[in-house]
């Protein structure tokens, strides 16, 4: 009986780990060096949220980033004449969206 309640205890403790929050960089405006100029902060996944990264570059120039937590996730990357919009989405680990 006890083997019973150790393999439900483990069970659970596994979901819960899967269900976990993650923990993710938020800035607002992230220049091309990587410094966060506005809005430096955290944020935590919810339901299911994915820490993200958005790049937006001319050419092979970075010209700047965005960071958060985000509902629409999608790895992707946009071209638009000479503007590139690059979209990375992870859930792998907490802070996985860092340049």
């Amino acid at each position: 009986m006890e083997k019973h309640y150790l393999l439900l205890l483990l069970s659970l403790s596994l979901l819960l780990g899967f269900l976990q929050a993650l923990s993710c960089f938020y800035c607002e405006l992230l220049n091309s060096e990587g410094i966060c100029e506005k809005g430096e902060s955290t944020c935590e996944t919810d339901g299911d949220q994915q820490c993200s990264m958005v790049e937006v570059s001319t050419g092979p120039r970075i010209q700047y980033m965005i960071q958060e937590c985000s509902n629409l996730c999608f790895n992707r990357t946009f071209t638009e004449k000479y503007i590139t919009v690059k979209y990375t989405c992870c859930n792998n680990t907490s802070f996985c969206n860092q340049p």
